[in-house]
């Protein structure tokens, strides 16, 4: 890695290519694949000049899956669910305790049927690490764009029953 062209110790609020992938302690063709991909976000140009702003790859690394972290989908009864609702282009990822409750309190602010994608056991805990997860593809407050990875893992839910993170 190259020296820092001061000696202050703070991360750089704007990094280039090579700089942000040093920042994750990976190659920078594996950090462009990742851009490339999807699950890294793509950078701001400032006069041409792609710049990652340290906050965002840090979010979006936060959201990475632990290793062997496993969601399992919820049973119909169960309280304290993670859900993915779909609403037009986009996909709230929530927490609830009554997932019944949570749909007909959402259903009352919108002319559009929501529909429930999938449920998986979980906390707060486990919705914030799915918040994170799916970082690049956030659109507002808790809901996100549909992306191949976001709508694949709701395959994953559903078509298994649990899910490798």
């Amino acid at each position: 890695m190259r020296k820092l062209q001061d000696d202050l110790a703070y991360p750089p609020r704007a990094m280039k290519a090579d700089r942000a992938a040093a920042y994750l302690d990976m190659s920078r063709s594996k950090f462009l694949e990742l851009v490339d991909r999807g699950r890294l976000p793509k950078p701001k140009t400032i006069d041409g000049v792609p710049m990652w702003e340290s906050d965002a790859v840090e979010s979006v690394f936060d959201g990475f899956p632990q290793e062997g972290e496993v969601y399992h989908a919820a049973k119909p009864s169960s309280r304290n669910v993670v859900y993915f609702i779909e609403r037009g282009d986009y996909i709230k990822i929530g927490f609830a305790s009554s997932l019944r409750h949570r749909v007909s309190a959402l259903n009352i602010g919108t002319p559009h049927p929501l529909v429930v994608l999938a449920t998986v056991s979980g906390d707060m805990s486990t919705e914030k690490r799915l918040h994170q997860r799916f970082g690049i593809a956030h659109h507002k407050g808790e809901w996100f764009r549909k992306t191949p990875e976001l709508l694949a893992f709701i395959d994953e839910i559903n078509n298994a029953g649990l899910v490798a993170a």
